[in-house]
């Protein structure tokens, strides 16, 4: 299958998950992420980007994870992607990171995904960042993902340092049962996270 199909597949699968099985399968897959990277680990590192949700898409919730790192890590820094209306910055060539220190107060961009305002400060160094959480609408056992079809994601993984563990968060019926198409500009992750397992690569 081509990307386009893959993706057209993916999006439908998912789209079709009840709202009760999208709210089980984020705290199944919050829970592995603290069973997987645990308590000192955590507290050894400076800080995460995550993402928001598009809870419309049935994207993997990442509030419960983002709220027990504030909760039990606040040295941790959380970052979350942010898009400048204004001058358009989802044209230009990578995200952008963005502090976040609270679910109070966010704005939805043009795109619909909510984001902090700009009072907060923007990440000025993407090698800080320790961990970083990636949407998925597809993943092969072999660590590559299928996103949109921007490339943002893919961009923005191939200028985080070395060390920088990439963690994939999808659902079951995101894995693809055979090598998903993939170029040499896709960047491979380190982990997937699942509502039923983690896949190590």
């Amino acid at each position: 299958m081509k990307k386009a199909q893959i993706r057209t597949l993916k999006k439908q699968q998912r789209k079709a998950l009840s709202n009760s099985s999208v709210t089980m399968a984020g705290e199944k897959i919050s829970e592995k992420f603290f069973s997987t990277f645990d308590f000192d680990y955590l507290d050894r590192i400076k800080s995460v980007h995550a993402y928001l949700p598009i809870t419309k898409n049935n994207e993997v919730d990442t509030t419960l994870v983002i709220e027990r790192i504030w909760e039990e890590h606040p040295n941790v820094e959380i970052y979350v992607p942010y898009i400048d209306d204004i001058s358009d910055s989802m044209n230009s060539d990578e995200l952008v990171g963005m502090k976040l220190t609270s679910f109070d107060g966010l704005e939805k961009n043009k795109f619909g995904i909510l984001q902090p305002n700009k009072a907060k400060s923007l990440l000025k160094d993407i090698h800080k960042i320790d961990i970083i959480l990636v949407p998925l609408l597809a993943f092969d056992l072999q660590g590559h993902r299928l996103g949109y079809g921007s490339g943002y994601y893919d961009r923005l993984l191939s200028k985080v340092r070395e060390g920088t563990l990439k963690v994939g968060l999808g659902y079951e019926i995101s894995r693809y049962n055979g090598a998903l198409p993939n170029g040499h500009n896709d960047i491979k992750l380190d982990y997937v996270i699942t509502e039923e397992r983690v896949y190590e690569f």
